[in-house]
């Protein structure tokens, strides 16, 4: 679900509208995955790096560094990386067996954005809520 949220004396618009897409690289969501796959399989993925702002991560080696960072961290930022003035975090959503099914964020105008392990602990109790519904409703094994 995409809302407009009103922050007080400026209007947020929706990064994202329905049939739009951001590259994987360039998005919370679309790092935290990555971060959670092979290294070999992340290698294909990420040939080719193009820039969607100036703030866009197109370099192989930094991208990788930070891929290892969101391992650590548990949790994937990003800051103009997708659209200029926007920040996001967030958290892969697990599957039992299969590792990350997709991953959940929130974004906003970096003028109104709480610290990302703020954002990224709020995240925590949606993920598991998220993982159990998945769990209790899917019968097959994930």
């Amino acid at each position: 679900m995409i809302k407009v949220v009103n922050t007080g004396e400026r209007r947020f618009s929706p990064v994202m509208t329905l049939r739009q897409y951001t590259l994987i690289h360039a998005s919370a969501v679309g790092k935290a995955v990555l971060a959670e796959n092979p290294m070999e399989y992340v290698h294909d993925i990420i040939e080719g790096l193009r820039r969607h702002t100036q703030n866009t991560l197109t370099d192989r080696k930094t991208l990788l560094e930070e891929l290892k960072k969101i391992r650590e961290w548990g949790y994937a930022t990003t800051d103009g990386e997708s659209r200029d003035g926007i920040q996001a975090a967030a958290r892969v959503v697990q599957g039992s067996n299969q590792g990350a099914l997709g991953s959940i964020s929130i974004y906003g105008p970096t003028y109104n954005f709480p610290s990302y392990e703020i954002v990224a602990e709020t995240l925590l109790p949606a993920v598991d809520e998220l993982e159990e519904e998945i769990r209790s409703r899917w019968k097959k094994e994930l």
